[in-house]
C-alpha cells in the first residue's frame, strides 16, 4: 500500500495529497511543486483546516 505524500505549490501555496508529485498544481497550474512529506509543514496545514470545522 501506498502512503500519501504531501506537496506544496512554490507559487500559490496549495498544498496537494497524493502518491505521486503531482505535474503541476490544480489552482494555479505552476509546475513547481514542493515535497513537504518530511517536514512538519503539511502537518499544522491540515490539522489548522479540521479545527476550523469544529
Amino acid at each position: 500500500m501506498l502512503g500519501l505524500q504531501f506537496f506544496t505549490c512554490d507559487r500559490c501555496g496549495l498544498v496537494h495529497a497524493d502518491v505521486d508529485n503531482p505535474p503541476r498544481c490544480g489552482r494555479c497550474d505552476h509546475t513547481r511543486l514542493t515535497d513537504i512529506t518530511a517536514s512538519t509543514a503539511a502537518e499544522p496545514y491540515f490539522t489548522d483546516a479540521i479545527a476550523d470545522r469544529r
